[in-house]
């Protein structure tokens, strides 16, 4: 049996459905899989959505990072931790010293993640450390398309190189979002806590990579137009605290942390996503869920955002609050326009599927056990 580890620094919800089903797929090959994890901590925490497995071995060690700037370095855990194992997954991430650590070492070792630098200013230090990780690693797991294509501009052997089509369980929340389709807008409304009227969804967490701030100024901006929208938040962070005014003119309707279920309920009673941050797994979830995002243009969405078929499935305006309450107002003010780009994105629910993620991963894992020999007996 050939134990697979996978490191992470936490372990988000929308994490475990992948790592789960990862699990038992290797499990009926006569691997196992274990994955290694510290605890969230500073926003993380704060976005309240960390998980402890249940059905995948899942070691937690103590978490020990250095903020450097604006730059965080997780120094924890070290070698011994993945010493049994034979093939290590560790994040393509310039601050992260165990991946170097790993990388360094006898045991076959794969990188996952964005590749480039979309949701930070890049840097020359970062880009020499990401291009070493890259040509380092045994093999590449990028998020996207564009990921691979600059793994392969790093210099990457292409055999080494897998695009993962990143995204989430969309597959449980299309099923749960066709089954809320059974009940009455007016029963779901209820259960939600929400009057009639337009209302957007905004799902996430309540921190600076959401640029709540600009959330908050485009509130105002519809306030003082007198525009009819509404807001239902799904999430929580430390910067919630800049919605209070609009929680209290009745604009905005928090209701915490939103799983699969509550996301389903607001796909009822909602007629688009609001996401003026960063766009990263909320634009496949958001084809699950037959809803336009409405977003701004920005330089630091994850790589997610090249899913979206701007003015087909999904609304990019001026990075502004005024053109952002314009978009918004417009799909409140035209709602054939707002049907329109809901059947577009609800055309695609299918396309960004955990199940072919889970495929390619897999193929990339058993790859690494072929090149390393058969793996000793436990």
């Amino acid at each position: 049996m050939a134990q697979i580890v996978i490191v992470q620094p936490y372990v988000p919800v929308y994490r475990s459905a992948l790592f789960s089903e990862l699990g038992r797929r290797l499990r009926s090959n006569g691997h196992e899989l274990v994955v290694l994890s510290g605890e969230p901590d500073g926003e993380q925490r704060e976005r309240r959505d960390s998980v402890e497995l249940a059905d995948v071995r899942h070691r937690i060690f103590e978490t020990r990072s250095v903020k450097i700037g604006p730059k965080t370095v997780r120094t924890a855990p070290g070698p011994s931790a993945w010493a049994a194992a034979d093939v290590v997954v560790v994040e393509l991430a310039a601050g992260a010293i165990y991946s170097y650590r790993a990388l360094l070492g006898s045991t076959p070792t794969a990188v996952w993640g964005h590749v480039g630098s979309y949701v930070n200013r890049d840097s020359f230090t970062s880009r020499v450390l990401r291009r070493w990780q890259v040509r380092r690693a045994d093999a590449v797991l990028a998020y996207t398309p564009s990921g691979g294509d600059i793994a392969l501009s790093f210099g990457a052997d292409p055999a080494k190189v897998s695009v993962l089509g990143n995204t989430s369980d969309t597959g449980a929340l299309r099923r749960a979002v066709l089954a809320a389709r059974e009940r009455s807008e007016e029963e779901a409304r209820a259960e939600i806590g929400v009057r009639d009227g337009p209302y957007f969804a905004v799902i996430g967490g309540l921190d600076a990579s959401k640029r709540v701030d600009l959330f908050a100024s485009t509130l105002d901006v519809l306030w003082e137009r007198r525009s009819p929208a509404r807001f239902v938040v799904a999430g929580r962070g430390h910067l919630e605290h800049l919605l209070e005014a609009a929680i209290r003119r009745k604009q905005v309707h928090l209701i915490g942390y939103a799983g699969t279920r509550e996301k389903a309920l607001l796909a009822r009673v909602c007629i688009g996503v609001f996401n003026p941050g960063r766009v990263g797994l909320i634009a496949p979830e958001s084809f699950a869920l037959g809803l336009p995002i409405v977003t701004a243009e920005w330089a630091f969405h994850a790589p997610e955002f090249e899913y979206l078929r701007p003015g087909i499935d999904s609304l990019v305006a001026d990075d502004s609050p005024e053109a952002l309450a314009a978009a918004l107002h417009e799909l409140v003010t035209r709602p054939e326009e707002a049907v329109r780009l809901a059947r577009a994105a609800e055309s695609r629910a299918d396309e960004y599927r955990l199940e072919e993620m889970v495929d390619r991963m897999q193929r990339s894992v058993e790859q690494l056990l072929r090149r390393s020999g058969p793996a000793p007996s436990r």
